[in-house]
């Protein structure tokens, strides 16, 4: 079974930045105090774009460009992962319906699942494929898979 190594998340904001979701707010790994209104905007992308570009933070570190490419290369094979994974699937899925079948991917448990207004898609391998979908109400979906017309 194929193991897929996360690598950093490197973006383009400061790398101590992140976005707490459970309090809605952000935060700094290294203390500094991002509470304030505008406060964030200094470990945003290009700070110094913006129309009123921020105080440079002191502690502001950036990603190397060896570091985003390897991010950027991760995501973008984890979208050809979750291709993969969403064409295997039998199609149209049944709206109340879940199932697993062998992940085309790494050979893993895909497992799936369709519900009035969505779908769901994950492997048990991590950093493997996994999404959630929005489809409309009586839609079909997904529209090409195993057992599609094409």
């Amino acid at each position: 079974m194929n193991v897929y190594h996360r690598p950093l998340r490197a973006t383009g904001h400061c790398r101590h930045y992140s976005f707490d979701r459970r309090a809605g707010e952000p935060t700094c790994a290294l203390g500094m105090d991002l509470g304030a209104p505008g406060a964030s905007r200094s470990c945003w992308p290009d700070p110094e774009k913006l129309r009123n570009p921020p105080r440079q933070c002191p502690l502001r570190s950036e990603y190397t460009a060896e570091e985003r490419a390897a991010w950027e290369d991760w995501i973008s094979a984890r979208l050809v992962r979750l291709g993969n994974a969403v064409a295997a699937l039998p199609a149209p899925l049944p709206i109340g319906c879940v199932g697993h079948l062998d992940c085309p991917n790494c050979g893993g448990t895909l497992r799936w699942g369709r519900w009035h207004g969505g779908a769901s898609v994950r492997c048990e391998t991590a950093d493997c494929a996994e999404a959630r979908f929005n489809v409309a109400r009586g839609a079909d979906w997904p529209l090409t898979g195993k057992g599609a017309d094409r």
